[in-house]
Formats: structure tokens, sequence, C-alpha cells
């Protein structure tokens, strides 16, 4: 059976920030360096981005890479540079030890912690 997303379609960086515990110069230093990407960037000055719940989770994910230790850079490549519904990262990330790298990431994991 395949999960539903949740009926919201987009959020603001401010729900952004308070879903996911960040702090505001954090996020604001990680979106104005293009680590975190909106689906939706702000289309004029004075507008807002919209983030996507799949942002979301790409967030979650870029944060918990940062916690193990990737540096702010690769964790955003590997985050944002995409996930199968299967969960597996495949992505050119210029590893020491090859080109490629595959991560299995729990997504029911990261979803569950989102609510």
């Amino acid at each position: 059976m395949k999960k539903k997303l949740p009926a919201r379609e987009t959020y603001t960086p401010k729900e952004v920030r308070a879903k996911l515990n960040i702090s505001v110069p954090n996020f604001s230093n990680w979106t104005t360096r293009g680590l975190i990407v909106p689906t939706y960037p702000a289309e004029r000055q004075g507008s807002s981005a919209k983030f996507t719940y799949n942002d979301l989770i790409k967030i979650r994910l870029f944060m918990e890479l940062m916690d193990l230790g990737m540096s702010s850079k690769l964790a955003s490549r590997i985050a944002f540079g995409g996930i199968t519904k299967s969960g597996i990262i495949a992505k050119k990330a210029g590893f020491p030890l090859g080109d490629y790298c595959l991560l299995e990431v729990n997504i029911e994991e990261i979803e569950r912690d989102l609510k």
C-alpha cells in the first residue's frame, strides 16, 4: 500500500525552520550559500520561497549528514542530488574512495520525525 503524502503542499521558510528546529542564522546561511534549495524559489523581492514536503525530507537528511561530520557542501550535494523512492541515493559526490556513493536512507524514519 502506497503511503500518502501530507495534504499540505508547501511550507514557508518560517514553517520549515519551526518544523525542523533550525535557527534563523543557520537557515539564512544555508539558503544564501545555496546549500538548501526550495522547490519554488521566491519569484520577486519581498515574496517568500516555498518548500515542499520532499524539501523538508532533504533538509533533514542534509542536517543529519552534517551531524555525522560531513561538510555542509558535500551533505548538500548528497541530500539534494536525488533520492529514489526506495531511499537509495546514487550521486557522484567526490568521496576519496571512489567517484560514486550509495547510501540507503530510511525515509520512513525521517518522515516519522517530521510529524
